[in-house]
């Protein structure tokens, strides 16, 4: 698991890897996590299970990521705009699964609010 404290350095971390292909993250996440996230131009599978989201998170960025598969998890509450800034900057998708750890009554609430339109 890591904690907010801990992003900064596992960023740092990961602009090191040239020739990372997959990823698997549990974490609270922030901003400056996922804009890494999604800056790893070799990045090609990625497994995202996120704790409580306690920050905002602005969806609009100047990178696209080259991920074709996104696996997003959430164990607590889900966040949309999260869901909205990994969808509106990973043009190359080809498969994508998203889910949270709320019981089947809650899980109907998932897209509730509109996400963001792939062109």
């Amino acid at each position: 698991m890591i904690y907010p404290r801990d992003i900064p350095y596992i960023c740092i971390a990961l602009k090191e890897f040239h020739r990372l292909e997959y990823i698997s993250i549990k974490c609270i996440p922030n901003q400056t996590l996922l804009e890494t996230i999604l800056a790893l131009s070799t990045l090609r599978i990625c497994q995202l299970l996120f704790r409580k989201v306690v920050v905002d998170i602005n969806y609009r960025l100047g990178t696209n990521s080259n991920m074709k598969q996104l696996f997003i998890a959430f164990y607590h509450n889900v966040n949309h705009s999260i869901i909205n800034l990994l969808l509106s900057h990973t043009p190359e998708l080809k498969r994508l699964e998203i889910c949270s750890s709320y019981s089947k009554a809650d899980q109907v609430l998932l897209f509730i609010e509109p996400l963001f339109t792939l062109p």
